[in-house]
């Protein structure tokens, strides 16, 4: 079964480029709605549900980043790209500290746009497959310790000490079941985005480019990861 379109909020006070996101994004076989300003978007947000948000950083008169801050807790899934020019590159970045998969610098083309959201949509799904993965894993162990360690190569601890507990992700697969609930969901998906940086360093030999390429993400979006996690990474290759 063919799983629906993804819907894409646009968001842009320019007629024309909201014109041309919606058009092009159609096209291309997604559900694109439109606002023309913030408190539009609030009120789509609110009354649907999308997988990608798209919107401008250069509406005139408003908080911009401010928006992107509030969108991303209320919408914790909600993935995001910005638009910007060359005026507000650092505000581009700003706004991937808060949570943004990647901007696009006006001009743009129809080519760099879908690039984007497809490049997006497949680190996602990356995502998501290796958290559905992680639930089975987990719901294993409860099933069968000795099956579910075997295929992971941990342990079998009955008895988990207490500094196994919730919230530190290594040691998921020795939590009880009235534990689950109360672990950090927040550190379980950072703990595999790292796994999965890593993943595709060791089989990119450190070159950053073909890491981005296995994640399915900018070179740019792997670089700042990778500089969040570490202070000061090791020099790695980024050359083809």
């Amino acid at each position: 079964m063919t799983p629906p379109p993804a819907r894409i909020l646009i968001v842009d006070d320019e007629p024309l480029e909201r014109s041309f996101l919606e058009n092009e994004l159609g096209a291309a076989g997604y559900s694109a709605v439109t606002a023309a300003n913030l408190s539009e978007a609030d009120r789509k947000l609110a009354g649907s549900k999308f997988e990608v948000l798209v919107t401008s950083l250069l509406i005139a008169g408003q908080d911009n980043l401010r928006f992107l801050r509030d969108v991303k807790k209320q919408n914790p899934t909600l993935a995001m790209i910005v638009l910007t020019d060359y005026r507000t590159i650092e505000t581009a970045v700003e706004a991937m500290k808060l949570g943004a998969f990647d901007y696009l610098r006006k001009p743009f083309s129809k080519e760099e746009l879908l690039l984007k959201i497809e490049k997006l949509l497949r680190y996602e799904q990356v995502v998501s497959e290796n958290e559905e993965l992680r639930q089975q894993i987990v719901l294993r162990h409860l099933e069968n310790p000795t099956v579910a360690a075997a295929e992971t190569d941990q342990p079998v601890d009955a008895e988990a000490p207490e500094s196994a507990m919730p919230g530190k992700p290594g040691d998921l697969l020795s939590l009880k079941l009235s534990e689950i609930e109360h672990i950090d969901i927040g550190t379980v998906l950072e703990d595999l985005e790292t796994r999965l940086i890593h993943w595709a360093l060791e089989k990119a030999e450190g070159n950053l480019t073909k890491a981005a390429e296995l994640l399915g993400i900018p070179l740019s979006t792997l670089q700042y990861k990778i500089n969040k996690r570490s202070p000061s990474p090791s020099p790695l290759s980024d050359s083809c």
